[in-house]
């Protein structure tokens, strides 16, 4: 009986020898899998913010341009404010 117990412990020393290093190999695989994911899902987040932003700043560029046009307006110095009006009307 003492050789059974004996070829029992090999092949569970065997079979801890293998599945172990198995396991850590996968666990360490996981951590960097998911620190690579949330790597390239902050960079699509900042480019996504990148986009966005220099969408509104053009868009408020273009506003603040037209709003200073209409700033320079006759219609208005004058204070002809239906005239101003279509005026802006017209360029809005």
């Amino acid at each position: 009986m003492a050789v059974g117990m004996r070829l029992r412990s090999h092949l569970i020393a065997l079979v801890l020898a293998v599945l172990v290093p198995m396991v850590v190999f996968a666990a360490i695989v996981v951590v960097m899998f998911g620190r690579q994911q949330r790597a390239d899902a902050e960079r699509g987040a900042v480019a996504t913010a990148r986009a966005l932003m220099n969408a509104v700043d053009e868009a408020l560029g273009s506003t603040v341009t037209t709003l200073e046009a209409l700033a320079t307006a006759r219609s208005l110095a004058q204070g002809n404010l239906t005239a101003f009006h279509a005026e802006a009307r017209r360029v809005l």
